[in-house]
């Protein structure tokens, strides 16, 4: 269901489920100058009752069936993305999936199942149907211990959980969305030279997760992704560009995504995120006063990264290359595997600088926070890398089955609808800061001579083992000349190739808490990518010996 539209409550609330799963919907664009009142949004949610009978329907079918293993996750995921400039556009899109899918183990052979009308007819029928084929394949594929192998977990018969909100932003009318957005699109606008854009993205998870272990738990789930973006690009002279709406933060760099949180409507009400989106604005203006050059000479550079490319990088190679499932070969033929692979060699291994540690966490304030992961286990904070040695992975509660080490499961378990299957995911991060500089110009000053690169994208090859950032563009990504240990001008228009093993293992210095910067990113993993947004908290680092050309 798409197009423009505007419902009154009793039209909307008139719109069956069964349509509704999957939809995605145009909320009316309009000048902020309009008066007339904006309806509220009322969808109709699911209760969470319903779906627990129809979680219990299905793993009694499965196990009768001739399951050994079972579970079932159930999703009720409402998407609301808005967008207001600070001159007259606004648009909105409106979003909801409701879905089951079922995992099932019979013999340690694995199938997977799902739907998008859940009904108890429909995932009885599902969870009979996975097991039935799963009973069809050869007995010489069998493999018995394989649940056997999967870490003990607290069984969870009644657990409910929801994110401590004040506001629903569900509830809020578009208006009053709009009136908050506009109002940081005229700050930033204050301070910036070019056009201003603001994105506010909503999620809204009811989940209801269930396995034949005897755990049943709800959890009712809302995060918010506030966006900045300046200079043309998706703000531009004839209005705001919807795909960006419907596909996420297409085009945004994860450094414009300030105030990513579980969390609820009051967390953009108040001047403190303002006044972040505003000093986000004012540093770019104090940078933009550097005179520009083209075509700088290629060669070998050293750099000192700001704590937003830190992070870009982590996303991009380490974190991805930390996967079990790609450690382990799953994903080879989807996204990629992993250039630390085989892990027996990895864990324990010195594969970084001694200057990088990374602690692992979901907090249920930040992005992905919850009181169960996607196979529900509780999520628990753990060191993945400790002074450059590899100590744990990021896996699922079955991928950590296969292995004969002794890793256990910390809540990783992730996945963005409930017609995926759960694969080891990225929880949020923490970079352990240095003492070598409360700034970047600090660490310049001690690079001497070099480059200092404040934002780029990072583009790796699929096992994360080279790949290059791209400084192309006045928008996405800026790199300045540093002479004698001082900013001397903007470098346009180049790319710096690394290695990744040689880039973690060269990096020299590490800032301290005052140069951490707070990013987002997106991973896909699995068939089809599961899409895992997580929360990157890095200092600006200096890094050795990159090679700078120039595009093609």
């Amino acid at each position: 269901m798409r197009g423009t539209f505007s419902l009154t409550r009793r039209d909307f609330l008139g719109v069956t489920t069964a349509s509704l799963a999957g939809a995605s919907v145009l909320l009316p664009t309009r000048g902020a100058a309009a008066r007339q009142p904006m309806h509220r949004l009322v969808v109709p949610n699911v209760e969470p009752a319903s779906f627990r009978a129809m979680a219990k329907t299905a793993i009694d079918a499965a196990v009768t069936a001739g399951a050994t293993y079972a579970d079932i996750r159930l999703g009720d995921r409402h998407v609301l993305s808005m967008a207001q400039d600070d001159e007259v556009h606004r648009q909105g899109v409106y979003g909801i999936d409701r879905s089951y899918g079922i995992r099932v183990c019979v013999n340690g052979l694995w199938g997977f199942g799902y739907g998008i009308d859940p009904t108890p007819a429909n995932v009885v029928v599902t969870a009979r149907s996975v097991v039935a084929d799963l009973l069809t394949l050869p007995a010489t594929l069998r493999r018995p211990s394989a649940t056997r192998n999967m870490a003990a977990i607290p069984v969870v018969p009644h657990g409910e959980w929801a994110t401590p909100v004040q506001i629903d932003p569900f509830t809020v009318s578009p208006d009053d969305h709009f009136a908050v957005m506009y109002a940081y699109a005229r700050a930033c606008r204050s301070v910036s030279r070019g056009e201003v854009a603001i994105f506010f993205r909503w999620i809204k998870d009811t989940r209801v997760f269930s396995s034949s272990e005897g755990t049943m738990q709800t959890q009712q789930l809302i995060q918010v992704f506030p966006q900045l973006h300046e200079r043309g690009g998706v703000a531009t002279a004839t209005g705001l560009d919807r795909s960006v709406l419907s596909s996420g933060s297409v085009g945004i760099p994860a450094s414009k995504v300030l105030g990513a949180a579980s969390a609820g409507f009051e967390i953009v009400g108040g001047a403190a995120l303002q006044e972040r989106f505003k000093a986000l604005a004012e540093d770019d203006k104090r940078w933009s006063r550097y005179p520009e050059t083209w075509n700088y000479p290629v060669g070998r550079y050293d750099a000192v990264c700001e704590g937003r490319v830190t992070g870009e990088l982590l996303a991009k190679t380490l974190l991805p290359a930390l996967q079990l499932d790609r450690l382990i070969g799953h994903e080879a033929g989807g996204s990629g595997t992993s250039y630390l692979a085989p892990i027996a060699e990895t864990l324990g291994a010195p594969v970084c600088s001694p200057n990088l540690t990374l602690m692992a966490n979901r907090p249920q304030h930040e992005i992905g926070g919850c009181q169960w992961d996607d196979e529900g286990v509780a999520p628990e904070a753990f060191p993945v890398i400790t002074a450059g040695r590899v100590v744990d992975v990021f896996g699922s509660r079955r991928t950590l089955a296969e292995l004969s080490m002794s890793l256990k499961p910390h809540g990783c378990g992730m996945t963005d609808s409930a017609i995926r299957e759960p694969m080891g995911g990225i929880p949020n991060i923490t970079m352990v800061p240095g003492m070598d500089g409360d700034s970047v110009e600090e660490l310049a000053k001690g690079l001497g001579n070099g480059l200092l690169i404040r934002s780029t994208t990072a583009e790796p090859d699929p096992s994360r083992a080279t790949g290059m950032l791209s400084i192309v563009g006045p928008e996405e990504s800026a790199a300045y000349e540093v002479k004698r240990g001082h900013v001397t001008r903007r470098v346009m228009d180049f790319w710096l190739l690394f290695r990744s093993k040689k880039l973690w293992a060269s990096i020299s210095a590490v800032g301290s808490a005052q140069t951490v910067h707070e990013t987002v990113h997106a991973s896909n993993i699995g068939q089809p990518p599961t899409l895992q947004r997580f929360h990157v908290a890095s200092s600006a680092v200096v890094i050795k010996d990159l090679s700078l050309i120039y595009p093609v």
